[in-house]
């Protein structure tokens, strides 16, 4: 039989009226596997991530040089960004951090 989902085959092993050993041993790892994918995608959707953004401004002693930006937070880390008013570096910086590999597309 060919099943489309883990859900199907554990179903189908269950039905069965004289399930073998190893019938009910894959139904066991089939259920297990089921929870366990369950709890990782829930558990990763549960996570909440603080993002903050904390401008900043400077002007020297004299008035002639100004200097803004803005800084970035990530669960109270500030990321090492000098750039964070652009939304690409800012995905660059919060995404890696994360453990993502990134390729942001600007057009």
């Amino acid at each position: 039989m060919d099943f489309k989902t883990i859900k199907e085959e554990i179903l189908f092993l269950d039905s069965l009226s004289n399930p073998t050993e190893r019938d009910r041993q894959l139904s066991t790892e089939m259920q297990q596997l089921l929870q366990l994918r369950k709890a990782d995608v829930s558990g990763s959707l549960k996570n909440k991530l603080k993002i903050e953004f904390k401008s900043w401004y400077h002007q020297c002693a004299d008035g002639c040089c100004t200097h803004f930006g803005c800084d970035v937070f990530l669960n109270d880390e500030k990321l090492d960004e000098q750039h964070a008013d652009d939304h690409v570096n800012v995905l660059n910086a919060i995404l890696p951090k994360l453990g993502y590999e990134v390729e942001i597309l600007n057009n």
